[in-house]
């Protein structure tokens, strides 16, 4: 899978599809955030599951994504929308 990819028609347990969503590998959150460190990062990501654009699963702030296209299985960041969105800010 890509760094940062858009996923299409994403299936959520309990909320149906969801037309479009972005995931994010966990090694290119910062970037793809603009947080500097972990706290930062956290802070933000936490902001953002509150807010309902962070997609998780219980008791984590990642997802298990599993690519339709090649199989590719394993936990990202994923967020409501497509990637080119505007995340809201907590600043």
């Amino acid at each position: 899978m890509a760094v940062v990819r858009e996923l299409y028609d994403f299936r959520k347990k309990g909320q149906g599809v969801i037309p479009v969503v972005t995931a994010v590998k966990p090694k290119a959150v910062d970037d793809f955030l603009g947080t500097q460190d972990e706290q930062e990062r956290l802070s933000h990501l936490r902001g953002l599951r509150d807010t309902g654009v962070l997609i998780h699963e219980k008791n984590s702030l990642r997802q298990l994504v599993i690519e339709p296209d090649s199989g590719w299985r394993g936990k990202c960041y994923v967020f409501r929308g497509p990637a080119w969105r505007q995340l809201p800010t907590l600043r």
